[in-house]
């Protein structure tokens, strides 16, 4: 990482806790994902609350049928979707629960990266260290 993003701006602010986060002996990667996710938004500054379905206590639920259950559970009115939950999500079921359903089809915003030309699909750490604090504006 440090070979890569060693010049960007804002590297030597955020790869400590980054650094520290990664090499931290975790019993599953999910954990570690949660963990970067907190920071990331929290860095951000759009802090959400975070839940792991594995915490939520839900059995015998699978694909549309338990997205719907944890909607329900956390007392949602909506629920953001990728673009392909078209192809498996029952919708009905969604809208009996008053539950509106937003597809979100994701367009990478294009910024300044440490090199030339730009490349899409980088993790938001790409944007962390290239633009710290100010990364919110661009995410907008």
């Amino acid at each position: 990482m440090k070979e890569a993003y060693g010049n960007s701006p804002n590297f030597y602010e955020y790869y400590p806790l980054i650094e520290k986060l990664i090499l931290k002996n975790y019993k599953y990667i999910a954990d570690l994902n949660y963990r970067l996710l907190w920071y990331l938004l929290y860095w951000f500054d759009t802090i959400k609350p975070i839940y792991q379905s594995s915490t939520i206590q839900l059995k015998n639920y699978k694909s549309s049928d338990l997205i719907l259950a944890i909607c329900k559970k956390l007392e949602a009115t909506a629920y953001l979707s990728g673009q392909f939950g078209k192809d498996y999500l029952e919708l009905d079921k969604f809208r009996e629960a008053n539950i509106e359903i937003k597809f979100h089809e994701f367009k990478h915003p294009i910024y300044k990266q440490l090199y030339e030309p730009f490349i899409e699909e980088m993790s938001a750490i790409d944007l962390l260290f290239n633009y710290g604090k100010k990364a919110k504006k661009i995410l907008k």
